[in-house]
């Protein structure tokens, strides 16, 4: 091999990891960007898997009404109403994170950021344990129900 054909392969071989790493190195701000961006998404992912459930704990309010307008036992009643009562304020929970939620402010710093998803992300678990379990106590009310009323 000729030492110019050399120094012509050498050349765009260093060329080529030059741009390469180039392209690939991202500014401190792009890598925050990044880490927000999956922070946002973690607590979407958490708010959209269980928001479907608010049609679910309508219609598991609406058969406990209907139980509780057929029934006599004052104990019976007040799980029912109990139950109820869990479904509303896990509904409610949903509706007040949903009204709440907004993106980090531009201004705050990128840890402040951070933070404040991080707190996003537990309101919103908070409010999707709510949901299950209440939707989970109905469910077992109203098998326990359908039982007595056979």
């Amino acid at each position: 091999m000729k030492a110019s054909n050399f120094f012509i392969i050498s050349f765009a071989v260093i060329l080529i990891v030059i741009v390469a790493a180039c392209g690939k190195s991202l500014s401190k701000e792009e890598k925050e960007a990044k880490i927000l961006e999956k922070q946002i998404n973690e607590v979407m992912a958490i708010h959209d898997s269980v928001m479907p459930k608010t049609g679910e704990i309508f219609k598991l309010k609406k058969k406990l009404s209907n139980f509780e307008k057929t029934i006599s036992d004052s104990i019976q009643i007040q799980k029912i109403f109990r139950c109820k009562n869990l479904l509303v304020e896990a509904d409610e929970a949903m509706m007040k994170w949903m009204h709440e939620f907004r993106e980090a402010d531009p201004m705050l710093s990128f840890q402040e950021k951070q933070r404040y998803y991080l707190e996003e992300k537990k309101k919103i678990t908070e409010v999707k344990n709510k949901m299950l379990s209440s939707i989970d106590s109905a469910k077992f009310l109203l098998h326990e129900l359908e039982n007595i009323s056979k």
